[in-house]
C-alpha cells in the first residue's frame, strides 16, 4: 500500500520486465504450440530462435491479454471491481475486432462477456496457460502486497 493512501504500490518496472519476458517466451514458443513433442523437435530444432514468419516472431493473444491486465490495473489502482470491469471491457472490445488465432476457450469466455455474463464467472476451463501468463504480470506489479496480489490474481 502507498504510505498515505489506500492505493497499492504498483511496481511498474517489475511489471514491464514480466511483460517483456512474457512477450519473448510467448513468441519463441508459439511455433511449437499444438505440435506433438517428437514432431516439434524435428520441425524446429534447437537453438530456440524467432522463426514463425521470415525469421521473425510474434506473440500470441496471451501476451496482449497480459498487457490488458496491466493497463486495467494501472487505471484502477486498488479498486478490484473497477479492475474487473475494465479488463472485461478490453476483452470484449478486442474479441469484437475478430482477432486471428484466438483459442476456443478464449472465444467461449469472450462470448460470455459479450452477453453480459458477470466477468467473475465468465471464465472457461482451459488446457492452455493463458491465465498463468496473465497472473505473472499481476504478481510482478503487486509484488510488495501479498493480500492485494492474491485478490487480483
Amino acid at each position: 500500500m502507498g504510505i498515505l493512501t489506500d492505493e497499492p504500490t504498483i511496481n511498474l518496472e517489475a511489471a514491464k520486465r514480466s511483460l517483456i519476458g512474457t512477450l519473448v517466451g510467448d513468441s519463441l514458443g508459439l511455433p511449437y504450440e499444438k505440435l506433438p513433442k517428437g514432431r516439434n523437435l524435428r520441425l524446429m530444432p534447437f537453438p530456440l530462435r524467432q522463426r514463425i514468419c521470415f525469421g521473425r516472431g510474434f506473440p500470441s493473444d496471451d501476451t496482449l491479454l497480459s498487457l490488458f491486465v496491466l493497463q486495467s490495473l494501472v487505471e484502477c489502482g486498488s479498486n478490484e471491481d473497477k479492475f474487473v470491469a475494465r479488463f472485461a471491457r478490453r476483452l470484449r472490445t478486442w474479441f469484437l475486432s475478430l482477432p486471428p488465432g484466438i483459442g476456443l476457450s478464449t472465444v467461449k469466455a469472450c462470448m460470455r462477456l459479450c452477453v453480459r455474463v458477470n466477468p467473475r464467472r465468465s471464465g472457461i476451463k482451459s488446457a492452455g496457460n493463458g491465465a498463468a501468463m496473465r497472473a505473472a504480470v499481476l504478481g510482478a506489479a503487486l509484488c510488495d502486497d501479498e493480500e492485494q496480489r492474491a485478490r487480483f490474481v
